[in-house]
């Protein structure tokens, strides 16, 4: 088996791209991922491909392919979603997620119910009537893209605008982390189930089901617990890790241990990226694998080999074979994310049982009173509490909705497993997959251009600026009528001594 030298230079050349590109959208207060994607979309390929330059040639002895350099980087791309799923993992702190309080579970647990079941709609029935064909199969998987939130750009914007510590950014900080957690929770559970190869009907399937979750189940069960107790076990009973002979022993066997539970979730029908996901969640308890072999891990991983599957990911849009009526999915992706956690907000911050007992009250307020007089104070105060209670409920659940519009990382993630688990099933879907997996890339450069532009303008509201004119003007017109009485009280003192 020989040995390509060229790939050397490809995977230098995207690397190199991809950290400039994020660079540059960093330093205009972009999000770094649009840069990376941009790089693999403008000079990895698909545009040079458009115009029909395939290669060019390097000498006498090489020849620069964008289809070989695209399949070349394509297994260090996989490391890097490893690694980037493995990170993730290791940031979710079960102890915050408990922190967030009873108000932000429910706003995300109402947010992902809503944003999956839309979802789920708009895959059976828009993609079915597009596509000529139903699958529940497809669509379980593409309502998942619908869930996630990235929100690095709603963060950034917050923080510029110096509103990241009012009431909405301290909610969207944690919202996020339950969103994430929850979208790949699903990502276990639906890819176990659809990409398992089960076939047959009746109670054949369901048993093919019930077994393929066992294994899940089992696999979880073992990355989650025995395997971080094992290492435990040898670490404290014999200090193999902390009296190694060897220089970052233990930096070698976690990233050995990343590749091989990778390999047995992909085995068992799981997607590999789940598998590094759980291990990094599993991981969180061994005190010294927290220092320095995950600060290795991610300076690595986001110095090199992450920014290189976003990279991989632009690379891999095909322009000239894309369908376009898709473009269809992307305001409803949106939309469906904005209503799911627009609903989300406004249960939690509008209980049905605290609006039901304020019900109860004015109507006792009501029949207690007798005449005309406390009957239009009581309509003034139904008024005012409108004002004071519903309408910034509103407006804050809006604000919040905005904040949680961005994709990111994780859908990507979740349409790179979905186009790469496609090639098991027939030509169609692997068509479609394609389709879908370029209407992603689309959606996460859509939603994080417009998420900045739209939380300035709900955040910058020029009703908020009118009503404090108002008040300026009414605070002003009440110094004038006491300077008025004043005067007019003096002038009577001053009559009535002349007097």
């Amino acid at each position: 088996m020989s040995f390509h030298f060229i790939l050397f230079l490809y995977i230098g050349v995207a690397i190199f791209l991809a950290r400039i590109f994020g660079e540059i959208f960093e330093k205009i207060h972009l999000s770094s991922i649009i840069g990376e994607l941009l790089s693999g979309l403008v000079l990895g390929g698909p545009i040079f491909i458009l115009f029909g330059i395939d290669e060019f040639s390097i000498g006498e002895n090489f020849t620069f392919s964008f289809i070989d350099m695209a399949e070349g980087i394509e297994p260090f791309a996989q490391v890097g979603i490893l690694l980037l799923l493995f990170i993730v993992g290791s940031e979710i702190k079960t102890s915050e997620l408990k922190k967030a309080g009873k108000r932000n579970i429910l706003i995300s647990f109402t947010d992902v119910t809503i944003t999956y079941g839309l979802g789920l709609l708009v895959g059976y029935f828009l993609i079915g009537a597009i596509f000529g064909e139903r699958n529940i199969g497809v669509a379980a998987f593409f309502a998942l893209i619908f869930v996630p939130t990235s929100i690095g750009t709603t963060v950034r914007t917050l923080s510029n605008m110096k509103k990241l510590n009012s009431k909405e950014g301290q909610t969207l900080l944690s919202l996020a982390v339950f969103d994430d957690f929850l979208a790949m929770l699903l990502l276990l559970i639906v890819s176990g189930i659809v990409f398992s190869g089960t076939s047959g009907t009746g109670l054949g399937l369901l048993w093919d089901v019930l077994i393929q979750v066992g294994f899940i189940v089992l696999l979880t069960i073992f990355i989650l617990y025995l395997l971080p107790k094992l290492i435990e076990f040898l670490e404290n009973r014999f200090r193999v890790f902390s009296v190694s002979s060897t220089s970052y022993l233990f930096v070698g066997i976690l990233f050995g241990l990343l590749l091989i539970i990778s390999f047995f979730a992909e085995f068992l029908g799981i997607s590999a990226a789940i598998g590094a996901f759980l291990l990094g969640i599993g991981m969180q308890r061994i005190k010294f694998m927290m220092n320095e072999p995950l600060e290795t891990f991610i300076k690595f991983g986001e110095g090199s080999l992450i920014p290189l599957f976003f990279f991989s990911v632009g690379s891999s849009f095909i322009l000239d074979e894309f369908n376009y009526v898709y473009l269809v999915i992307i305001p409803l992706v949106i939309l469906a994310k904005m209503i799911g956690s627009f609903t989300g907000a406004m249960f939690s911050t509008n209980p049905l049982k605290d609006r039901l007992a304020l019900s109860i009250k004015k109507v006792r307020s009501k029949s207690n009173s007798s005449d005309q007089e406390d009957q239009e104070k009581s309509s003034m105060k139904k008024e005012i509490k409108w004002e004071t209670t519903i309408k910034p409920n509103i407006i804050s659940s809006g604000k919040i909705s905005l904040g949680m519009m961005p994709k990111g990382e994780i859908t990507l993630i979740i349409a790179a497993i979905g186009i790469a688990e496609a090639a098991k099933f027939s030509s169609e879907i692997q068509t479609l997959a394609g389709d879908l997996y370029s209407i992603t890339i689309l959606i996460v450069l859509v939603t994080v251009f417009l998420t900045p532009i739209l939380l300035r303008m709900a955040f910058r509201s020029p009703r908020l600026k009118e009503d404090k004119e108002n008040g300026v003007e009414k605070s002003r017109k009440k110094i004038k009528q006491k300077k008025s009485k004043n005067k007019e009280q003096s002038d009577e003192k001053i009559n009535s001594i002349e007097n």
